[in-house]
């Protein structure tokens, strides 16, 4: 679980931190909590349970290995505590959740095994079709 959180955090540095998927600020931990993983990741309930402790270490790890004094590590590490409500708030609010995120909880309902390509692929058909039959009924 601890290695699945760690990609997102490594996929969220590599995207939206220009000075590099190390280089973390409070900031940074904002947009994080409050907009991308709402937005994008699909957390089952041991996750979200372990996304603070997680955090709180990866930024460590981070920003110790970026040569950061432990006084501003302690700042951006802080900032998990300060946002984690919003983060909850935000996460359950499914009107802000992206497409990929709202297909994926739709096919994680319908019990779909999303490691299977042909699977995934059937019950997006199936979505679509009826998608589809619900737009054109009067």
């Amino acid at each position: 679980m601890s290695r699945s959180l760690a990609e997102l955090f490594l996929d969220y540095g590599d995207g939206y931190i220009s000075a590099g998927a190390l280089r973390w600020s409070p900031g940074k931990v904002m947009l994080l909590l409050t907009d991308w993983l709402p937005r994008k990741a699909v957390l089952d309930d041991d996750q979200r349970n372990a996304l603070p402790f997680v955090l709180r270490r990866w930024l460590t790890f981070a920003l110790t290995q970026q040569g950061i004094d432990r006084q501003w590590i302690s700042l951006v590490v802080d900032a998990v505590d300060t946002f984690l409500p919003e983060f909850h708030d935000a996460f359950d609010d499914e009107t802000a959740w992206g497409p990929s995120k709202q297909v994926v909880a739709a096919l994680s309902e319908r019990g779909v095994d999303l490691p299977d390509r042909h699977a995934v692929d059937d019950a997006i058909r199936q979505l679509n079709a009826e998608q589809l039959a619900h737009r054109l009924r009067p």
